[in-house]
Protein backbone atom coordinates (compact mmCIF):
# COMPACT_ATOMS: atom_id res chain seq x y z
CA UNK A 1 0.00 0.00 0.00
CA UNK A 2 1.36 3.76 -0.71
CA UNK A 3 0.71 6.20 1.47
CA UNK A 4 0.94 9.80 0.71
CA UNK A 5 1.54 12.39 3.09
CA UNK A 6 1.10 16.15 1.98
CA UNK A 7 0.27 19.64 2.79
CA UNK A 8 -0.55 22.91 1.06
CA UNK A 9 0.08 26.69 1.74
CA UNK A 10 -1.67 29.38 -0.25
CA UNK A 11 -0.54 33.03 0.01
CA UNK A 12 -3.70 35.19 -0.27
CA UNK A 13 -1.92 38.27 0.31
CA UNK A 14 1.85 38.81 1.09
CA UNK A 15 2.58 40.79 4.30
CA UNK A 16 5.82 43.19 5.21
CA UNK A 17 8.69 41.39 7.21
CA UNK A 18 9.97 42.09 10.61
CA UNK A 19 7.47 39.48 12.95
CA UNK A 20 9.07 37.80 15.42
CA UNK A 21 9.87 34.84 14.91
CA UNK A 22 7.50 32.99 17.33
CA UNK A 23 8.89 29.42 17.20
CA UNK A 24 11.97 30.93 18.79
CA UNK A 25 12.74 31.08 22.04
CA UNK A 26 9.73 32.25 23.89
CA UNK A 27 7.66 34.04 21.36
CA UNK A 28 10.70 35.24 19.21
CA UNK A 29 12.98 35.70 22.32
CA UNK A 30 15.12 34.15 25.06
CA UNK A 31 16.26 36.31 27.87
CA UNK A 32 19.44 35.42 30.07
CA UNK A 33 19.10 36.50 33.88
CA UNK A 34 22.08 34.80 35.08
CA UNK A 35 20.69 34.12 39.06
CA UNK A 36 19.13 37.90 39.40
CA UNK A 37 23.09 39.66 37.61
CA UNK A 38 23.11 42.44 35.40
CA UNK A 39 23.86 40.65 31.89
CA UNK A 40 24.67 42.35 28.86
CA UNK A 41 25.19 40.43 25.03
CA UNK A 42 28.00 42.41 22.28
CA UNK A 43 29.02 40.26 20.30
CA UNK A 44 26.99 37.19 18.32
CA UNK A 45 28.21 34.38 16.26
CA UNK A 46 27.21 30.81 14.95
CA UNK A 47 28.59 27.50 14.86
CA UNK A 48 27.83 25.72 11.65
CA UNK A 49 25.12 23.25 12.85
CA UNK A 50 23.24 26.86 13.87
CA UNK A 51 24.50 26.77 17.81
CA UNK A 52 24.17 30.36 18.86
CA UNK A 53 27.06 31.95 20.94
CA UNK A 54 26.73 35.21 22.56
CA UNK A 55 29.51 37.14 24.02
CA UNK A 56 29.41 40.25 27.09
CA UNK A 57 29.73 40.26 30.70
CA UNK A 58 27.82 38.95 33.93
CA UNK A 59 27.67 41.44 37.08
CA UNK A 60 27.62 40.72 40.12
CA UNK A 61 27.53 43.91 42.40
CA UNK A 62 30.06 46.17 41.60
CA UNK A 63 32.11 43.24 39.87
CA UNK A 64 31.73 42.52 35.85
CA UNK A 65 33.03 39.74 34.63
CA UNK A 66 33.35 38.92 30.63
CA UNK A 67 31.52 35.93 29.54
CA UNK A 68 30.36 33.79 26.38
CA UNK A 69 26.79 31.80 26.63
CA UNK A 70 25.74 29.56 24.38
CA UNK A 71 21.90 28.64 22.78
CA UNK A 72 20.20 26.13 20.62
CA UNK A 73 19.48 27.06 16.94
CA UNK A 74 15.75 27.24 18.39
CA UNK A 75 17.01 30.02 21.27
CA UNK A 76 16.99 27.58 24.00
CA UNK A 77 19.48 27.45 26.84
CA UNK A 78 21.94 24.86 26.16
CA UNK A 79 22.78 24.02 30.02
CA UNK A 80 25.71 21.57 28.98
CA UNK A 81 27.70 24.67 27.48
CA UNK A 82 29.97 25.25 30.46
CA UNK A 83 28.44 25.99 34.09
CA UNK A 84 25.00 25.55 32.83
CA UNK A 85 25.20 27.98 29.85
CA UNK A 86 27.60 29.66 30.59
CA UNK A 87 31.27 30.66 30.72
CA UNK A 88 33.13 32.75 32.83
CA UNK A 89 36.21 34.05 31.64
CA UNK A 90 37.49 35.64 33.93
CA UNK A 91 35.37 35.34 37.68
CA UNK A 92 37.85 37.08 39.54
CA UNK A 93 37.97 39.95 37.44
CA UNK A 94 36.40 42.99 39.52
CA UNK A 95 35.51 44.41 35.93
CA UNK A 96 35.40 43.79 32.27
CA UNK A 97 33.77 42.46 29.09
CA UNK A 98 34.14 40.71 25.46
CA UNK A 99 35.14 42.74 22.66
CA UNK A 100 34.49 39.94 19.85
CA UNK A 101 33.90 36.35 19.39
CA UNK A 102 34.34 34.18 16.98
CA UNK A 103 34.55 30.18 15.48
CA UNK A 104 36.29 28.12 13.55
CA UNK A 105 35.56 24.86 13.10
CA UNK A 106 35.52 23.26 16.57
CA UNK A 107 36.98 26.11 18.17
CA UNK A 108 35.85 29.36 19.98
CA UNK A 109 37.63 32.27 20.05
CA UNK A 110 37.10 35.24 22.20
CA UNK A 111 38.73 38.85 22.89
CA UNK A 112 38.25 40.37 25.77
CA UNK A 113 39.65 42.56 28.87
CA UNK A 114 39.33 42.52 32.63
CA UNK A 115 40.57 43.97 35.25
CA UNK A 116 41.99 41.51 38.11
CA UNK A 117 43.91 42.23 41.25
CA UNK A 118 43.66 46.21 39.73
CA UNK A 119 45.49 44.98 36.87
CA UNK A 120 44.60 45.47 33.57
CA UNK A 121 44.77 43.71 30.64
CA UNK A 122 43.39 43.08 27.03
CA UNK A 123 43.69 39.03 26.00
CA UNK A 124 42.35 36.56 23.50
CA UNK A 125 41.02 32.85 24.51
CA UNK A 126 40.29 29.65 23.23
CA UNK A 127 37.81 27.18 23.78
CA UNK A 128 36.10 24.03 22.18
CA UNK A 129 32.41 24.58 21.18
CA UNK A 130 31.23 22.50 25.04
CA UNK A 131 33.08 25.42 26.48
CA UNK A 132 36.68 23.63 27.84
CA UNK A 133 39.19 26.34 27.77
CA UNK A 134 42.35 25.26 25.15
CA UNK A 135 45.21 25.09 27.72
CA UNK A 136 47.49 25.22 25.05
CA UNK A 137 46.47 28.34 23.34
CA UNK A 138 49.27 31.03 24.05
CA UNK A 139 49.94 31.31 27.86
CA UNK A 140 48.20 29.09 29.68
CA UNK A 141 45.06 29.46 27.81
CA UNK A 142 45.04 32.96 26.88
CA UNK A 143 46.83 35.17 24.59
CA UNK A 144 47.84 38.25 26.27
CA UNK A 145 47.59 41.59 23.73
CA UNK A 146 50.11 43.77 24.14
CA UNK A 147 52.51 45.69 21.71
CA UNK A 148 56.30 47.14 23.16
CA UNK A 149 55.33 46.20 26.54
CA UNK A 150 51.88 47.78 26.91
CA UNK A 151 48.74 46.57 27.36
CA UNK A 152 46.05 47.02 24.72
CA UNK A 153 42.45 47.01 24.48
CA UNK A 154 40.83 44.31 22.37
CA UNK A 155 37.96 45.72 19.77
CA UNK A 156 37.40 42.93 17.31
CA UNK A 157 38.95 40.17 16.01
CA UNK A 158 39.00 37.86 12.47
CA UNK A 159 39.68 34.38 11.35
CA UNK A 160 41.25 33.43 7.80
CA UNK A 161 40.99 29.87 5.92
CA UNK A 162 44.11 28.59 7.14
CA UNK A 163 42.97 29.60 11.04
CA UNK A 164 44.81 32.63 11.77
CA UNK A 165 43.45 35.28 13.82
CA UNK A 166 44.23 38.80 13.93
CA UNK A 167 43.49 41.00 16.57
CA UNK A 168 42.48 44.73 17.01
CA UNK A 169 43.36 46.58 19.28
CA UNK A 170 43.52 50.11 20.52
CA UNK A 171 45.33 52.32 22.85
CA UNK A 172 45.62 56.07 23.16
CA UNK A 173 46.18 57.55 19.89
CA UNK A 174 47.24 53.99 18.25
CA UNK A 175 46.04 50.91 17.43
CA UNK A 176 47.50 47.41 16.44
CA UNK A 177 46.58 44.39 14.42
CA UNK A 178 48.66 41.73 15.81
CA UNK A 179 48.81 38.18 13.77
CA UNK A 180 49.01 34.42 15.33
CA UNK A 181 48.16 30.75 14.43
CA UNK A 182 45.52 28.92 15.99
CA UNK A 183 47.89 28.31 18.85
CA UNK A 184 48.76 31.16 19.96
CA UNK A 185 52.02 32.17 18.48
CA UNK A 186 52.87 34.68 16.65
CA UNK A 187 53.17 35.16 12.73
CA UNK A 188 56.83 36.85 12.62
CA UNK A 189 56.89 37.56 9.51
CA UNK A 190 53.27 39.52 9.66
CA UNK A 191 53.99 43.35 10.06
CA UNK A 192 56.45 44.07 13.01
CA UNK A 193 56.92 40.24 14.62
CA UNK A 194 53.79 39.65 14.11
CA UNK A 195 51.82 43.34 14.23
CA UNK A 196 50.90 46.27 12.17
CA UNK A 197 51.12 49.29 14.11
CA UNK A 198 49.60 52.78 13.61
CA UNK A 199 49.30 56.04 15.47
CA UNK A 200 47.87 59.26 15.00
CA UNK A 201 49.77 62.33 15.37
CA UNK A 202 47.18 63.61 18.06
CA UNK A 203 43.98 62.59 19.54
CA UNK A 204 42.29 58.73 20.13
CA UNK A 205 42.18 56.25 17.84
CA UNK A 206 39.34 54.53 18.63
CA UNK A 207 38.95 51.39 16.49
CA UNK A 208 36.24 49.08 16.26
CA UNK A 209 36.34 46.72 13.58
CA UNK A 210 38.48 44.35 11.61
CA UNK A 211 37.01 42.60 8.30
CA UNK A 212 39.08 39.92 6.18
CA UNK A 213 38.75 39.69 2.37
CA UNK A 214 39.29 36.69 0.59
CA UNK A 215 42.44 37.72 -1.14
CA UNK A 216 44.39 37.86 2.50
CA UNK A 217 43.41 41.99 2.82
CA UNK A 218 42.13 43.32 5.49
CA UNK A 219 39.65 45.98 6.16
CA UNK A 220 39.67 48.12 9.57
CA UNK A 221 37.61 50.87 10.52
CA UNK A 222 36.39 52.98 13.39
CA UNK A 223 36.74 56.62 14.87
CA UNK A 224 39.63 59.29 14.69
CA UNK A 225 38.63 61.50 17.66
CA UNK A 226 40.35 65.07 17.83
CA UNK A 227 40.11 66.73 21.07
CA UNK A 228 39.73 70.15 21.08
CA UNK A 229 37.77 72.52 23.33
CA UNK A 230 36.25 74.71 20.71
CA UNK A 231 35.97 72.53 17.50
CA UNK A 232 36.00 68.75 18.15
CA UNK A 233 36.78 66.74 15.45
CA UNK A 234 36.13 63.22 14.78
CA UNK A 235 36.55 61.90 11.10
CA UNK A 236 35.38 58.12 10.04
CA UNK A 237 38.69 56.45 9.00
CA UNK A 238 38.90 53.27 6.97
CA UNK A 239 42.11 51.12 6.98
CA UNK A 240 43.55 48.69 4.34
CA UNK A 241 46.37 46.09 4.88
CA UNK A 242 47.72 44.06 2.75
CA UNK A 243 49.01 40.43 3.24
CA UNK A 244 52.50 41.48 4.22
CA UNK A 245 50.65 43.85 7.42
CA UNK A 246 51.51 46.75 5.97
CA UNK A 247 49.55 49.57 4.69
CA UNK A 248 48.21 48.51 1.03
CA UNK A 249 49.03 51.80 -1.08
CA UNK A 250 46.58 50.37 -3.66
CA UNK A 251 42.83 51.46 -1.70
CA UNK A 252 42.84 55.36 -1.72
CA UNK A 253 46.62 55.97 -3.12
CA UNK A 254 48.08 55.42 1.11
CA UNK A 255 45.90 52.23 2.15
CA UNK A 256 43.80 54.85 3.99
CA UNK A 257 41.34 57.56 3.95
CA UNK A 258 39.51 59.62 6.72
CA UNK A 259 35.53 60.72 5.56
CA UNK A 260 33.93 63.79 7.10
CA UNK A 261 30.65 64.72 5.71
CA UNK A 262 30.63 68.28 6.81
CA UNK A 263 31.63 70.70 9.63
CA UNK A 264 30.15 69.91 13.20
CA UNK A 265 29.65 66.45 12.26
CA UNK A 266 31.34 63.94 14.33
CA UNK A 267 30.99 60.50 12.36
CA UNK A 268 31.60 57.19 14.35
CA UNK A 269 31.96 53.05 12.62
CA UNK A 270 31.47 49.95 14.50
CA UNK A 271 31.26 47.39 11.67
CA UNK A 272 32.53 47.07 8.30
CA UNK A 273 32.21 44.38 5.83
CA UNK A 274 32.67 43.18 2.23
CA UNK A 275 30.30 42.59 -0.23
CA UNK A 276 31.26 39.96 -2.37
CA UNK A 277 28.62 39.73 -5.00
CA UNK A 278 28.41 43.16 -5.60
CA UNK A 279 32.09 43.97 -4.97
CA UNK A 280 31.59 46.95 -2.30
CA UNK A 281 32.64 47.80 1.15
CA UNK A 282 30.01 48.31 3.33
CA UNK A 283 30.58 50.53 6.53
CA UNK A 284 27.67 50.97 9.52
CA UNK A 285 28.17 53.33 12.31
CA UNK A 286 26.84 56.72 13.06
CA UNK A 287 26.56 60.32 12.94
CA UNK A 288 26.16 63.22 15.54
CA UNK A 289 25.32 66.88 14.74
CA UNK A 290 22.55 67.57 17.37
CA UNK A 291 21.48 64.17 17.78
CA UNK A 292 23.45 60.27 16.78
CA UNK A 293 21.76 58.80 13.35
CA UNK A 294 22.13 56.10 11.88
CA UNK A 295 24.97 55.65 8.98
CA UNK A 296 25.10 53.11 6.32
CA UNK A 297 28.53 53.98 3.19
CA UNK A 298 29.54 52.02 0.57
CA UNK A 299 32.29 51.96 -0.98
CA UNK A 300 34.01 51.05 -4.21
CA UNK A 301 36.77 48.16 -4.04
CA UNK A 302 39.68 51.36 -4.50
CA UNK A 303 38.06 53.32 -0.92
CA UNK A 304 36.43 55.66 -3.49
CA UNK A 305 32.70 56.63 -3.04
CA UNK A 306 30.05 54.33 -4.95
CA UNK A 307 27.62 56.53 -6.39
CA UNK A 308 25.00 53.76 -7.15
CA UNK A 309 24.20 53.61 -3.26
CA UNK A 310 22.57 56.62 -1.26
CA UNK A 311 23.57 59.73 -1.88
CA UNK A 312 26.93 59.50 -3.23
CA UNK A 313 27.84 56.55 -1.23
CA UNK A 314 25.56 57.57 2.07
CA UNK A 315 22.49 56.72 3.16
CA UNK A 316 21.65 58.50 6.55
CA UNK A 317 19.06 57.29 8.36
CA UNK A 318 18.14 60.64 11.15
CA UNK A 319 14.36 59.17 12.24
CA UNK A 320 16.22 56.81 14.68
CA UNK A 321 17.39 59.18 16.31
CA UNK A 322 20.18 56.27 17.75
CA UNK A 323 23.81 55.00 16.14
CA UNK A 324 23.99 51.68 14.49
CA UNK A 325 26.16 48.96 15.56
CA UNK A 326 26.20 45.47 13.53
CA UNK A 327 24.32 44.55 10.09
CA UNK A 328 25.14 42.40 7.13
CA UNK A 329 24.21 41.56 3.62
CA UNK A 330 21.26 38.64 3.44
CA UNK A 331 20.05 36.17 0.88
CA UNK A 332 18.80 38.72 -1.27
CA UNK A 333 20.86 41.45 -1.80
CA UNK A 334 19.33 43.80 0.70
CA UNK A 335 21.66 45.32 4.03
CA UNK A 336 19.94 44.80 7.18
CA UNK A 337 21.37 46.87 10.00
CA UNK A 338 20.72 47.41 13.94
CA UNK A 339 21.30 49.62 16.87
CA UNK A 340 20.06 50.01 20.13
CA UNK A 341 15.95 49.83 19.61
CA UNK A 342 15.95 49.78 15.46
CA UNK A 343 16.38 47.07 12.81
CA UNK A 344 16.43 48.95 9.63
CA UNK A 345 16.31 46.69 6.07
CA UNK A 346 17.82 48.87 3.25
CA UNK A 347 17.70 48.08 -0.52
CA UNK A 348 20.58 47.14 -2.63
CA UNK A 349 20.31 51.29 -3.70
CA UNK A 350 20.45 52.11 -0.13
CA UNK A 351 16.64 52.88 0.22
CA UNK A 352 14.50 51.78 3.00
CA UNK A 353 12.59 48.54 1.96
CA UNK A 354 8.62 49.22 2.75
CA UNK A 355 8.58 45.50 2.40
CA UNK A 356 10.17 45.18 6.09
CA UNK A 357 8.56 46.75 9.22
CA UNK A 358 6.47 49.95 8.67
CA UNK A 359 9.00 52.21 6.18
CA UNK A 360 11.32 49.23 6.28
CA UNK A 361 12.18 49.93 9.86
CA UNK A 362 11.47 47.92 13.02
CA UNK A 363 11.21 48.64 16.71
CA UNK A 364 12.53 46.13 18.98
CA UNK A 365 12.42 48.27 21.96
CA UNK A 366 15.67 46.87 23.34
CA UNK A 367 19.25 47.53 23.36
CA UNK A 368 20.74 45.94 20.08
CA UNK A 369 24.16 45.51 19.84
CA UNK A 370 24.99 42.89 17.28
CA UNK A 371 22.79 41.38 14.50
CA UNK A 372 23.40 37.90 12.37
CA UNK A 373 21.62 35.80 9.69
CA UNK A 374 21.03 32.10 10.19
CA UNK A 375 20.86 29.32 7.99
CA UNK A 376 17.04 30.00 6.73
CA UNK A 377 17.51 33.96 5.96
CA UNK A 378 16.43 35.30 9.08
CA UNK A 379 17.31 37.91 11.70
CA UNK A 380 18.77 37.07 15.09
CA UNK A 381 19.40 40.31 17.16
CA UNK A 382 21.30 40.35 20.59
CA UNK A 383 21.75 43.08 23.33
CA UNK A 384 20.61 43.97 26.86
CA UNK A 385 16.67 44.64 27.97
CA UNK A 386 15.57 46.24 31.52
CA UNK A 387 13.76 43.97 33.46
CA UNK A 388 12.91 46.88 36.19
CA UNK A 389 15.67 46.47 38.76
CA UNK A 390 18.76 45.97 36.32
CA UNK A 391 19.60 44.55 32.93
CA UNK A 392 19.34 40.71 31.43
CA UNK A 393 21.10 39.79 27.99
CA UNK A 394 18.64 39.28 25.16
CA UNK A 395 18.32 37.15 21.62
CA UNK A 396 15.54 37.34 19.66
CA UNK A 397 14.71 36.38 15.95
CA UNK A 398 12.78 38.41 13.12
CA UNK A 399 11.55 36.58 10.21
CA UNK A 400 13.12 37.94 6.77
CA UNK A 401 9.77 37.80 4.91
CA UNK A 402 5.88 37.23 6.43
CA UNK A 403 3.22 35.32 4.16
CA UNK A 404 -0.62 35.26 5.43
CA UNK A 405 -2.16 31.76 4.02
CA UNK A 406 -5.14 29.86 3.82
CA UNK A 407 -5.80 26.28 3.65
CA UNK A 408 -9.04 26.77 1.55
CA UNK A 409 -7.21 26.05 -1.67
CA UNK A 410 -8.73 26.52 -5.26
CA UNK A 411 -6.03 26.17 -7.41
CA UNK A 412 -3.58 28.47 -5.70
CA UNK A 413 -1.70 25.67 -4.64
CA UNK A 414 2.17 26.69 -4.04
CA UNK A 415 4.22 24.44 -2.13
CA UNK A 416 2.98 20.15 -1.92
CA UNK A 417 5.56 18.05 -0.11
CA UNK A 418 5.43 14.12 -0.55
CA UNK A 419 6.64 11.22 1.12
CA UNK A 420 6.50 7.61 -0.09
CA UNK A 421 5.86 6.25 2.11
CA UNK A 422 4.56 8.40 5.50
CA UNK A 423 6.82 9.11 6.64
CA UNK A 424 9.82 9.49 4.41
CA UNK A 425 12.57 7.17 4.77
CA UNK A 426 15.25 8.29 2.25
CA UNK A 427 13.87 11.06 0.01
CA UNK A 428 11.37 13.80 -0.32
CA UNK A 429 9.64 15.30 -3.64
CA UNK A 430 9.02 18.80 -3.51
CA UNK A 431 6.64 20.77 -5.83
CA UNK A 432 6.80 24.62 -5.73
CA UNK A 433 3.96 26.05 -7.48
CA UNK A 434 5.56 29.39 -8.68
CA UNK A 435 2.32 31.93 -9.70
CA UNK A 436 4.33 34.91 -8.62
CA UNK A 437 7.10 34.19 -10.98
CA UNK A 438 9.67 34.11 -8.54
CA UNK A 439 13.24 34.08 -9.63
CA UNK A 440 14.60 31.31 -6.94
CA UNK A 441 14.19 29.39 -3.99
CA UNK A 442 16.44 27.12 -2.12
CA UNK A 443 14.85 24.28 0.41
CA UNK A 444 16.50 23.92 3.89
CA UNK A 445 15.80 20.77 6.62
CA UNK A 446 16.16 21.63 10.27
CA UNK A 447 15.73 19.47 13.10
CA UNK A 448 13.50 20.25 16.25
CA UNK A 449 16.31 21.86 17.81
CA UNK A 450 17.07 23.86 14.72
CA UNK A 451 19.87 22.51 13.31
CA UNK A 452 20.14 22.86 9.35
CA UNK A 453 20.81 19.18 8.85
CA UNK A 454 20.43 19.70 4.97
CA UNK A 455 20.55 22.93 3.18
CA UNK A 456 20.25 23.26 -1.01
CA UNK A 457 22.17 26.02 -3.21
CA UNK A 458 20.08 28.36 -4.46
CA UNK A 459 17.99 27.25 -7.88
CA UNK A 460 15.89 29.08 -10.41
CA UNK A 461 12.48 28.60 -10.52
CA UNK A 462 10.48 28.35 -13.39
CA UNK A 463 6.83 30.09 -13.95
CA UNK A 464 4.15 26.91 -12.85
CA UNK A 465 5.14 24.24 -11.78
CA UNK A 466 8.70 23.20 -10.00
CA UNK A 467 9.56 19.05 -8.85
CA UNK A 468 12.78 18.88 -6.84
CA UNK A 469 13.79 15.79 -5.70
CA UNK A 470 16.22 15.48 -2.54
CA UNK A 471 17.87 12.58 -1.40
CA UNK A 472 21.13 13.74 -0.35
CA UNK A 473 21.67 12.58 2.97
CA UNK A 474 18.00 12.15 4.30
CA UNK A 475 18.87 8.20 4.82
CA UNK A 476 21.34 9.24 7.52
CA UNK A 477 18.83 11.07 9.45
CA UNK A 478 18.42 10.35 13.18
CA UNK A 479 14.14 9.05 13.33
CA UNK A 480 12.15 12.42 14.64
CA UNK A 481 10.35 15.47 13.23
CA UNK A 482 11.89 17.68 10.94
CA UNK A 483 10.98 20.91 9.74
CA UNK A 484 11.18 21.81 5.94
CA UNK A 485 11.05 25.72 4.58
CA UNK A 486 11.02 26.45 1.01
CA UNK A 487 13.24 29.89 1.32
CA UNK A 488 12.24 32.55 -1.84
CA UNK A 489 12.79 36.41 -2.57
CA UNK A 490 9.08 36.74 -1.03
CA UNK A 491 9.36 34.55 2.32
CA UNK A 492 9.93 31.13 4.40
CA UNK A 493 7.27 28.28 3.68
CA UNK A 494 7.63 25.98 6.26
CA UNK A 495 6.17 22.63 7.27
CA UNK A 496 6.49 19.66 9.12
CA UNK A 497 8.07 16.06 7.92
CA UNK A 498 8.48 12.92 9.31
CA UNK A 499 11.71 10.58 9.13
CA UNK A 500 11.48 6.95 9.95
Amino acid sequence: MVSLFCFSLVITGITQGGSLDTLFGENGFTVWDNNGNTDAFYSMTQSSDGKIFLSGYTANGNNETPAIIQLDPNGKRNNAFGNEGMVALEPTATSGETADIAIYGESIYVAYYATIDENFSGAITKYDLSGIPDSSFGETGKKTISYNAQSYTPKSIAIDDQENIYVLAIRGAGFIVMKMDKNGVADQPYGDNGVFFYEFDQGFANLEDISLLADGLILITGQHFISSSTDPEAPLVVFRLNTSGNLDETFHQTGFRSIELGEDILLSAYKIFWSEQEEKLIIIGSYYSDNHDGLVMRLNPDGSDDDSFGNSGVVLIEEIRQPLYDGFRDLEGRIVVAGDDYIIRLTATGEKDNSFGTNGIVSDQYNIYACDMDATGNYLVTGSSYNGNDLDGFVSKYLAEDMSSSTEDIDHQLLNVESTPNPFVDYINVSIYNKNDLPSARIVIQNQIGQVVYRSPSFHLNFGINHISINEKLSTLEPQTYILSVVTGKGVTSKKVIKL
